[in-house]
């Protein structure tokens, strides 16, 4: 567990697909895979939750998606560009194997030469991943702004799985049709988030604490594969809910602290299975009466998009700078790895 006393949330911002495709309409596209196992209409949302997700032109590159919501998130800021130290780009969605994906995104925001940028990739967890180094970063006194962006595109995703579930009918099983049902809820996002340092008390959320778990001999149960414009994914979807709620359960006995009471908690958006499965292993009576909010009926799983993409939706209802009374929130993330993480945050 690492605690911080000097570490802001000071900006906050996301941009939405252009387009969303219902799970109606993907599975008017998996019509042939429905009629040979009879399938029902509707089966979709039953099992996930999921009524629609987000997609962009698969022309768009990652960076150029990432740059949409940065550009935005400076315009509304106090903070330019060259006041930033460090950008990290911490989505799933990259744009090449080399250079890292930061690198445009380094070029579009016409960033100073002098300011470093680097990928940090860690699936679903990459944005809490870039926060908690983030943290460390700014509390050690090493730097004061750091820019953290993702941008999660499943066009490409999407489009493989049908294929793949369509043809050849005659070599598919029910397995493999299970091992592709959590990418048919995948969802895009852009989110952008300022990271900011400061000795005296500010009118910001402010991060208290993060805490780690990993359970890696689970790397398996969750695979990406193929190339960055074919991608492809295979999950075991089960399995990867038993053993993330497990390793939730265990990472709540160390976040957890025994006055600890929330006003409001918000976990990873994979579906409706997961927050109901994960909020019944880390304690239902801790959080009675908590608020929460939910955005996978609405964009899907947005993977490393997910959590912040979220909080942005609780925060555009009160100021982020508000002076108002300020709330304890928890932030849980599950990722493949397998990977776990809880952060505090006062807002």
């Amino acid at each position: 567990m690492k605690k911080y006393k000097n570490v802001y949330l000071t900006g906050l911002e996301y941009v939405e697909p252009p387009e969303f495709i219902s799970s109606f309409e993907l599975e008017e596209i998996l019509e042939p895979l429905y009629k040979r196992f009879k399938l029902h209409q509707g089966r979709l949302e039953e099992l996930t939750g999921v009524k629609k997700r987000g997609i962009w032109p698969r022309s768009l590159r990652p960076s150029e998606i990432a740059f949409q919501s940065a550009k935005k998130l400076l315009e509304k800021s106090n903070i330019k560009i060259q006041d930033v130290d460090l950008i990290l780009y911490a989505g799933v969605c990259r744009d090449t194997l080399e250079p890292s994906t930061s690198s445009p995104l380094h070029y579009f925001l016409k960033a100073p030469s002098t300011i470093p940028h680097m990928d940090l990739s860690n699936a679903c967890l990459g944005v809490m991943s870039a926060i908690m180094l983030g943290s460390d970063l700014i509390e050690s006194g090493s730097m004061k702004n750091i820019l953290i962006c993702t941008a999660e595109n499943p066009a490409s995703i999407l489009a493989n799985t049908c294929d793949k579930l369509n043809s050849p009918l005659e070599t598919l099983s029910r397995k493999d049709m299970r091992s592709s049902l959590a990418s048919l809820t995948l969802g895009g996002a852009s989110v952008s988030l300022l990271l900011m340092g400061s000795e005296i008390e500010i009118e910001y959320p402010r991060i208290r604490k993060i805490s780690y778990m990993t359970d890696s001999s689970a790397y398996n149960l969750c695979k990406g594969t193929g190339d960055y414009d074919n991608p492809i994914m295979e999950t075991d979807s089960e399995q990867l809910l038993l053993r993330g709620v497990d390793l939730a359960k265990e990472l709540s006995k160390r976040h957890f602290e025994e006055d600890g009471v929330y006003d409001g908690y918000l976990s990873h958006q994979v579906g409706s299975a997961h927050e109901k499965e994960l909020m019944k292993v880390i304690g239902e009576k801790k959080f009675q009466g908590c608020k929460t909010h939910i955005t996978y009926p609405d964009y899907g799983n947005t993977g490393s998009a997910s959590l912040p993409l979220t909080l942005a939706k609780i925060l555009e209802k009160k100021n982020i700078s508000s002076e108002n009374e300020k709330e304890l929130w928890l932030l849980m993330g599950i990722g493949s790895g397998l990977s776990a993480m809880m952060m505090d945050l006062l807002c």
